[in-house]
């Protein structure tokens, strides 16, 4: 018999900032796809209060949430980069 600890209904994310980041890593030449995840990121609870997308970086052996997880720091970076610039976007649009 197995006990269930937490239960939580699955959100989606928003297109739109998902079509930016696509947009982002095509301009960089960064090959990307849109993911489903099952994992319980903040994410989830941040969608009730704004549009909310996410960036996943590549693990070695696609091994995620376990202690021999491990992401090379060029992946690392290339991840901030695009967040990074997505942010500017943001910004940019929020003030114009």
């Amino acid at each position: 018999m197995s006990t269930e600890i937490i239960s939580e209904e699955p959100v989606l994310l928003s297109d739109e900032i998902s079509h930016v980041l696509e947009s982002i890593c095509e301009e960089k030449g960064i090959l990307s796809q849109r993911m489903i995840s099952g994992a319980g990121h903040d994410a989830m609870n941040m969608n009730k209060l704004c549009p909310v997308g996410l960036i996943f970086v590549p693990s070695v052996d696609g091994l995620s949430h376990h202690p021999n997880e491990y992401t090379d720091m060029d992946d690392i970076i290339m991840g901030i980069d695009i967040l990074e610039e997505a942010v500017l976007r943001y910004a940019f649009v929020r003030q114009a």
